[in-house]
């Protein structure tokens, strides 16, 4: 498992603190020599544990920038697609209007024509009436007079 990185910072107050504490402390038991050299032993081990931690530090900070470049890009990426997208999809709606008011249009012109055609059907039925009564007269008045 990870170990948990803490602030530069806060290492360096760690750091300094047990150095104090190595300076102010007495030894309890033993020699002051073989004290003294386990404090340092115990501090230069403390000192390379703050260097791999500010290591690691560095580490994911760098890999945390990165990561941050890329979700910038990408939500940059996403936006100016969107934004095409969106000018398509108002294109596609005035073609989509434009199409529709033109069907319109040819449905009103068709309704109009087909009156018109049922009007002249009408006419012309009339006309035959019209003109088949003539004939008729015609011939009557013809056979009356025998021309």
């Amino acid at each position: 498992m990870d170990k948990q990185v803490d602030d530069p910072s806060r290492l360096e107050q760690k750091l300094d603190n047990l150095r104090t504490k190595v300076r102010t402390e007495s030894p309890t038991g033993g020699s002051k020599g073989s004290r003294l050299d386990e404090l340092e032993s115990r501090n230069f081990t403390l000192e390379e544990e703050v260097k791999d931690l500010k290591i690691q530090l560095n580490d994911k900070q760098n890999e945390f920038s990165k990561a941050q470049e890329l979700v910038n890009k990408r939500t940059a990426d996403l936006e100016k697609t969107k934004m095409e997208y969106e000018e398509k999809l108002k294109k596609m709606r005035g073609i989509f209007n434009a199409a529709n008011k033109t069907i319109n249009e040819l449905r009103q012109n068709v309704a109009s024509k087909n009156t018109e055609i049922e009007e002249l059907k009408a006419k012309i039925g009339s006309l035959e009436e019209k003109d088949q009564k003539t004939k008729s007269t015609a011939d009557e008045s013809r056979s009356k007079y025998n021309f």
